[in-house]
């Protein structure tokens, strides 16, 4: 009865595994250093984003399930 939600939360987990995968490819940029710095504060970049995200669908979920 809940599908948007599920479909959200599916959302989530596949760009937070996404993330994951960008986070792993990092070690591979250690051979060039300027372009991985770069890349490595991309990367904080998108986290603090996708971390925001997930905390909000955290909350409305919390307030439309209780």
């Amino acid at each position: 009865e809940q599908s948007d939600i599920a479909l959200e939360s599916d959302e989530k987990w596949n760009a937070y595994k996404i993330f994951q995968i960008a986070v792993l490819f990092s070690f591979l940029m250690i051979f060039i250093p300027l372009l991985a710095f770069v890349y490595v504060l991309l990367l904080l970049i998108v986290s603090l984003f996708l971390t925001g995200s997930i905390v909000g669908f955290i909350k409305r979920c919390s307030l439309r399930l209780s």
